[in-house]
């Protein structure tokens, strides 16, 4: 999920670009609805921002899965000619190094 919001993060400011250029490339407007376009075009992207800006609070408050703050690595090491993989462990087991 965390993913696809990141990637969505980074793709929908360009898409809604790409397609007001290319609403805009067709039409042929006067002064008066050019400055209501570009009034519409700001409202639009300020939703934009503001949406960007409420999606990376919600990346940031949700847990991503970056595992116990309480923990230690313990990097892959080998045992009696045996590797054993790496892990994380709690601050307080005897096998912390």
């Amino acid at each position: 999920m965390l993913v696809f919001l990141r990637i969505m993060l980074l793709i929908l400011p360009i898409l809604a670009v790409a397609l007001w250029l290319r609403w805009r490339s067709k039409q042929s407007m006067e002064d008066a609805d050019l400055q209501l376009e570009a009034k519409r075009f700001r409202i639009g992207v300020g939703f934009l921002l503001v949406a960007m800006v409420l999606t990376g609070l919600s990346l940031r408050v949700f847990d991503d899965g970056a595992g116990d703050t309480d923990s230690v690595y313990v990097p892959p090491h080998v045992v009696d000619g045996e590797v054993v993989p790496g892990k994380f462990v709690p601050k307080d087991d005897p096998e912390t190094p």
